[in-house]
């Protein structure tokens, strides 16, 4: 710090004291110490997913995961990402009106086995870009560590669209409970690999 100078320091949190600590051990002075923690309001996710839900009943659905579809990945990768890729169409949506309210509650099964579920933030519809401009910025939006692929732009352009986001939170792992699926919902699954079941089977399922 040269002494002709004013300095401002901006950070989120004063943790060290620092216009203290900077007169006691170097007698030098701040001309401003800006907090950013007190101009911002941070919502709580729960706070987040009430203003996102916009009145509409949380579904509470079964997926089932297959790897080989998932890039050869372990369904646990999943914890350490924060959107998760469905295939669906205009025609034939797998959530009806290509709709799946925040708060909803995710399931997925595989071979029999319920293997844990995420509860959806945010689902949108993104349809597959048209330019290079616009595969790019969307390439770099969902890259890893977003969605847990890096994908190349020629892979985009030759592979069917994943328009389905599901952003999600409250990632769980429940493959130790061993808990079969068949136990607790009778009906069968769709052709999409998709079940809605009620919020009483979802608690009954996860609950103990």
């Amino acid at each position: 710090m040269k002494d002709d100078r004013k300095y401002v320091v901006i950070c989120w949190n004063d943790s060290c004291g620092l216009r203290k600590k900077l007169k006691k051990d170097h007698s030098k002075e701040l001309h401003d110490l800006i907090e950013i923690r007190r101009y911002i309001n941070i919502r709580s996710n729960i706070e987040s997913i009430n203003i996102l839900n916009q009145n509409q009943e949380p579904l509470y659905v079964v997926m089932s995961y297959n790897p080989n579809l998932a890039g050869g990945k372990d369904f646990s990768a999943w914890a350490f990402s924060h959107c998760y890729r469905i295939k669906t169409s205009k025609k034939k949506p797998i959530f009806k009106k290509d709709i799946l309210p925040a708060g909803s509650k995710i399931l997925f099964y595989q071979n029999d086995f319920i293997i844990g579920g995420f509860t959806v933030v945010r689902y949108e519809i993104i349809e597959k870009p048209e330019t290079e401009k616009e595969l790019n910025l969307y390439k770099k939006l969902t890259d890893y560590p977003a969605s847990l692929y890096t994908v190349s732009i020629e892979d985009y352009k030759k592979s069917h669209w994943e328009r389905g986001h599901i952003f999600y939170i409250d990632f769980f792992d429940v493959r130790d409970f061993k808990k079969r699926f068949s136990n607790y919902v009778g009906k069968k699954m769709s052709h999409h690999g998709k079940i809605n079941i009620t919020k009483e089977q979802y608690y009954d399922i996860i609950g103990n």
